[in-house]
């Protein structure tokens, strides 16, 4: 078969390494990669980021980019209403041109600015539509969490919330990565359940090699924004060098979040890392002793599951995503005293803790990998071309 995705913003390469931005992102490359390795066909048009070419072929996927991308954090509002705008037609362009040549089986949207144009042009070329769900927005939730990382740029994105969540009612199938997204889809936004698949997210479980050469570190990992809560990560990482002094922790990721954040965090012992490649992300989990997310919402959690594979416990606050994939494999906690009491437990109980993370790693290798996703995507997508 032939699959088409379309995103604002995909993976690509800076200086020879593979930049992933985010997890939706991840999701839609790991699933080509796989998709690829069994015959099919896979195209990914996305926003092009600065330096990189138009096209190319990144692990048997063909890449096409279009306009100019930067996030809006980056920028005026001006100028990121501008970028939006010549984004918008250089996607139209592209993609028409695709779906009018190439005829895809099926054409894939991750829920991000290119959902409308994709919806729009897979009526008009009569291909099915396939919406991506990593998670369910609603507007109060949205300006709680973005007011303050965006600001005025909140308000324009108003209008892309809304389209997200009741677009997907008339797409032909909608994937999600969460069961936890089933019930707000079908019961607020009117999505029919028979249209709804869970695949779940999954981890190059060969690439993530679980370690036992540790360091007394902390992780936390992820997109600086103010619902990550990487300001109660650095309280609980207080509470928790009172105890143990040689602890430290890594902050790996950027976001509108990061002055703030580098502000609050005067202390020696907390280190900013910024975007990392995969390669150097996988080696800063493999010295981890701790990974640390205080996050009040995610679609689905797959750091835990990362972490898990490499040896890395996590500590996780408590909340649908994380109760859903780490389970008992990791400590759930809703107040930063609970989340810095049992890190120092972990930190000074080694044996304890080295025999949690062998069992996390088990429970990664046997629910959490890229073909078991792949096997559920495929399944989707002939019980839909059978009838």
């Amino acid at each position: 078969m032939k699959f088409c995705f379309v995103s604002e913003v995909f993976p690509y390469h800076k200086d020879k390494k593979l930049i992933i931005p985010g997890g939706g992102e991840a999701h839609a490359f790991f699933l080509s990669k796989e998709l690829v390795k069994r015959g099919h066909e896979v195209k990914m048009i996305t926003g092009r980021w600065a330096g990189t070419p138009k096209r190319e072929v990144i692990d048997g996927i063909e890449f096409v980019r279009y306009g100019l991308y930067s996030p809006w954090f980056d920028e005026p509002i001006v100028i990121s209403l501008k970028n939006m705008a010549v984004n918008t037609l250089s996607c139209l362009k592209v993609l028409d041109k695709t779906l009018r040549e190439e005829k895809p089986d099926f054409l894939i949207t991750p829920m991000s600015f290119a959902f409308p144009r994709a919806f729009v042009l897979a009526r008009a070329y009569k291909i099915p539509l396939i919406a991506e769900v990593h998670d369910v927005y609603e507007i109060p939730l949205y300006l709680r969490h973005y007011r303050r990382d965006y600001g005025l740029l909140v308000y324009p994105g108003l209008f892309y919330v809304w389209i997200y969540n009741n677009l997907p009612r008339y797409v032909d199938l909608v994937e999600t990565v969460s069961a936890q997204n089933i019930e707000p889809l079908v019961k607020s936004y009117g999505v029919a359940r028979e249209k709804i698949f869970v695949t779940g997210n999954g981890i190059e479980i060969e690439k993530y090699r679980y370690s036992k050469e540790k360091q007394q570190t902390i992780v936390v990992l992820g997109r600086l924004v103010s619902y990550k809560r990487v300001d109660m990560a650095i309280e609980i990482f207080r509470r928790v060098r009172e105890k143990v002094p040689d602890v430290k922790l890594v902050i790996v990721g950027d976001g509108p979040d990061r002055k703030r954040l580098m502000k609050l965090a005067s202390d020696e012992g907390i280190k900013f890392m910024g975007f990392v490649p995969e390669q150097e992300k996988l080696r800063i989990l493999q010295r981890a002793k701790v990974l640390l997310s205080c996050s009040e919402f995610e679609g689905f959690g797959i750091v835990p599951i990362e972490a898990l594979a490499c040896g890395a416990f996590p500590v996780v606050s408590d909340i649908p995503a994380h109760r859903e994939v780490v389970g008992e494999h990791g400590f759930l906690f809703r107040e930063a005293s609970e989340a810095a009491r049992e890190i120092c437990n972990l930190l000074s109980e080694e044996e304890k803790r080295q025999k949690l993370a062998e069992r996390g790693r088990k429970y990664v290798e046997a629910t959490y990998t890229w073909p078991k996703v792949c096997d559920r995507f495929i399944q989707m997508v002939e019980k839909f071309n059978k009838g």
